[in-house]
Order: structure tokens, then sequence, then C-alpha cells
């Protein structure tokens, strides 16, 4: 039943086990590639749309009727992933699962399936800690719940921050997101992260 993240696993491992050599220089080549190949326009589907809006683009993924802002360098990359949308601004990577509520039973606890994906997720790195963290969020109509970690993949430091997203009202679907990068990419940019979070919008 549950969604999993094989295919986001298997980036990260692709991008962290080319640690040889500089990564971010790495990250830069594989992004300046897919620009090249498909010029400045998103890989998307037609259940993802792109809106740009003052300096922000805005996602919206149709099939769960929620979209999000984000500063106007991010974008989707949906050629290699399993995932409901995956995006990413070249130093930070964004992962997202859709759950219809319907698909579950009424006794379903969704904070636990949210749990689940982020043991499965884990599992496949070492020296895994969390990290003790208070999120800083304004939003009144979400349930929101956070966790992050620190692990290594061939010898390289990475953070992952696991977010649930719930609407409190009308909740026929919720959201597993998990953002991941090198440590120093992922603390110099948390406060954008949590302005994503927080501009969730489930319509």
């Amino acid at each position: 039943m549950f969604k999993k993240v094989i295919s986001f696993f298997a980036i990260t491992l692709l991008l962290f086990s080319l640690c040889a050599c500089d990564i971010n220089e790495v990250i830069t080549d594989a992004r300046d590639a897919i620009f090249e190949s498909e010029g400045s326009t998103d890989i998307t589907t037609s259940n993802i749309t792109v809106e740009n809006s003052n300096g922000y683009r805005i996602f919206t993924m149709e099939d769960y009727n929620v979209s999000f802002t984000v500063p106007k360098d991010w974008y989707v990359d949906m050629e290699d992933a399993a995932l409901d949308m995956f995006c990413e601004n070249g130093k930070v990577y964004m992962g997202v699962f859709g759950y219809h509520t319907s698909d579950f039973s009424a006794e379903a606890d969704y904070l636990r399936i949210w749990e689940d994906q982020n043991e499965g997720v884990l599992e496949e790195y070492s020296n895994v800690n969390q990290i003790d963290h208070t999120p800083k969020f304004d939003s009144k109509d979400k349930e929101l719940k956070t966790a992050l970690y620190s692990s290594e993949i061939k010898n390289v430091k990475q953070y992952s921050y696991f977010v649930f997203a719930k609407p409190k009202t009308n909740a026929n679907t919720f959201l597993w997101i998990q953002f991941s990068g090198l440590p120093s990419n992922i603390l110099n940019n948390f406060e954008m992260l949590e302005d994503i979070v927080d501009s969730i919008e489930f319509k």
C-alpha cells in the first residue's frame, strides 16, 4: 500500500557516490546538463503545473489539489523519479508523495504512515541520528509534523528533513515530504525550506 522512495534514494545515492571529486561541481554539472538538454522549462507531467509569480514559482500537484511556492531557481525534474513530485535548486532536493485519505480505513494513522516512510528511507543510510529542531511555522490551516536527521552515505554526511502535512479541515489528502542535501546546504537554507512548507495550500 505504501509508496516507496527507491528512486529518490537512487538519485541521492548517485549524487553522493560521486564524492571523489568536488560534490558541488558534480551537482552544478548535473544541473547544467538538465538545463542544456531540456532548456529552462521544467520536466513536467500532466498532473503537475508550474506558474511564475512575482519572482517565485508555484508548483501545483493536480492529483492532490495542493500547491506550494518556491524561489524562482527551483525546478521540477520527474525524469527519473517515482515520487509524485521531485524538485530541486541544485543544492536542496525535495521529494513529495501525496496520499488520498479515501484509500485508507477510518482507523488509519496517517502520522504512522509518515513515520514508516521516514524509517524506510533512513534504513538505507549509516550513522543515522535525529537532530533537535524546533520548526517556525505560521500555518494555522495545516497539521504539520517535522523531523530532522543526519546520516551518511559513501562517507559523506547528508541531512534529511521530513515533513508531514495535512489540512485541518476537509482532509481528503496528506503529504509525505523529504528535503535532503549536504548539512551546510540544508542549514543555510532552513528558513527557505520552512517558507516552502508554510506555503503549502490544500484546495
